[in-house]
């Protein structure tokens, strides 16, 4: 589906502009069994949404408008057709494209992040587009998260970039926790003791906290994380090891930050003849245990390495005290595969074939991009100029590669037919959008939570979980 198209799913009317399922599109949630859909890389413009005839359009309408409701109304009630109406939202207002970005980063960033800062982040991005019930509910359920940030804060153990945004968290729970939540007692406890350090710290009876930094080790660290590796075959035992070609990990069908997604040591698919059989091995990231759903749901498969066709599929698992998901896949004599894996509760079918394959590639570098130049925005901003450069270097390093992969998804395209086209032509209107996207706005810029990826890690500081 590639435009300005209306179909039904049921007794539900789905309208979408573009290609709902890419990487960086986030689907926002919504009353009245209403659903709709925008870019991170375009935080303004909806590109779905999905509403029932009866009532469904009533939780858009908080969203969209009334007036765009009620244009609508007629289509989905059978008395206009869709082609006299335009059915596309207007562009979304600040705080929800804010809401959006912010569920981008839930979403598709690729390395571990700090998950309950990024609930502080999306807190304050429901209060920011209106939303009380959902800004309360969050930031209720992130409280004590709320009150380990503004300790830090005061502390001076907080990036510049935060304040302002760890601030606002503050009054938000102060404004939505009950009066006699033991929570909000500590938050004003809090405000207390910072005014009389300031007090003090005026009569030049108290030191200026200090600023935060990141050394050069800690700098090179952070940057290795990023850098470009892939899939690889391991070591084989008396068989070809090029029948086998590993897929490297696909966005779209893993959710973010469960894997190893690129480190360089290990690689993140590996894959090994054993007789006639391949053992495919991915490693599970920081924080991520074997019994999460999204881990014990992951799939290994085999496919034919020309047609896409899957051969084998088998569910990974771990032995005990293990970091690395293990699956076993008969070969049957085939020499000529490829493996890769897959979360099954997202995905029934996998981008296998040589195409798939390639728009892989480019929604990796296009995540992988994304995510460094808002990582380098927050490394100038802080003044870690060493650190900036390496991220920004390694940005480039991906937009380097992506021509030549471009190049090759427009050739398997034109031998593919069908939608192909409009596929590889979407992404290279998404990839050419990245290179102008600015970081430096409300709308766009910087979460807690990535800011605090750059942080340096203080092995003696005990975090508060909700």
């Amino acid at each position: 589906m590639t435009g300005d198209e209306l179909t039904r799913d049921g007794l539900a009317f789905v309208w979408r502009q573009h290609l709902a399922v890419a990487a960086g599109v986030v689907e926002v949630p919504a009353p009245a069994g209403s659903r709709w859909w925008a870019d991170a890389l375009d935080p303004h413009t909806v590109v779905a949404w999905s509403a029932a005839p009866a009532g469904g359009l009533d939780g858009l309408a908080g969203v969209f408008g009334s007036d765009w409701a009620s244009r609508v109304l007629p289509v989905l009630t059978g008395e206009a057709t869709a082609t006299d109406v335009d059915l596309a939202p207007p562009r979304l207002s600040e705080g929800w494209a804010r809401l959006v970005v912010v569920l981008g980063v839930r979403q598709w960033f690729p390395k571990p992040i700090d998950e309950l800062a990024l609930s502080v982040d999306e807190a304050l991005a429901w209060h920011g587009a209106g939303e009380p019930e959902m800004a309360a509910l969050t930031v209720r359920q992130v409280a004590p998260v709320v009150i380990e940030l503004v300790e830090q804060l005061f502390e001076g153990r907080m990036p510049v970039t935060t304040v302002s945004m760890v601030e606002a968290a503050r009054d938000l729970a102060l404004l939505y926790l009950d009066d006699d939540d033991p929570d909000r007692e500590e938050l004003v406890e809090l405000e207390l003791e910072m005014q009389r350090r300031v007090g003090l710290a005026v009569e030049g009876l108290d030191g200026v906290p200090p600023q935060w930094a990141i050394d050069d080790d800690a700098a090179m660290r952070v940057s290795e994380q990023w850098q470009l590796a892939g899939a690889r075959v391991m070591g084989g035992n008396n068989l070809d090891e090029r029948s086998v070609a590993p897929a490297e990990i696909d966005p779209t069908t893993v959710t973010a930050r469960i894997l190893v997604w690129g480190d360089q040591n290990p690689p993140e698919v590996r894959a090994r003849v054993d007789e006639d059989a391949v053992l495919v091995e991915v490693g599970l990231a920081d924080g991520v245990e074997t019994y999460d759903r999204e881990a014990s749901s992951i799939i290994a498969y085999t496919c034919d390495r020309d047609t896409g066709e899957v051969l084998e599929r088998a569910p990974m698992t771990a032995d005990e005290g293990s970091r690395v998901l293990t699956a076993r896949l008969v070969l049957h004599g085939r020499v000529h595969v490829a493996v890769g894996v897959y979360e099954a509760r997202l995905v029934d079918q996998v981008r296998s074939d040589p195409l798939g394959r390639a728009l892989t590639r480019l929604d990796r570098s296009l995540l992988t991009s994304w995510a460094t130049r808002r990582l380098t925005h927050i490394a100038r901003a802080e003044a870690q100029h060493e650190l900036a450069d390496n991220l920004y270097l390694i940005e480039k390093d991906y937009s380097a590669r992506t021509p030549d992969a471009l190049n090759e998804a427009r050739s398997l395209a034109a031998t593919t037919g069908g939608l192909s086209g409009a596929l590889v032509e979407r992404i290279e209107a998404r990839l050419a959008a990245l290179n102008t996207l600015s970081i430096d706005s409300a709308v766009q810029a910087p979460t807690i939570a990535e800011a605090l990826s750059l942080r340096p890690a203080d092995a003696d500081e005990k975090r508060l979980r909700a």
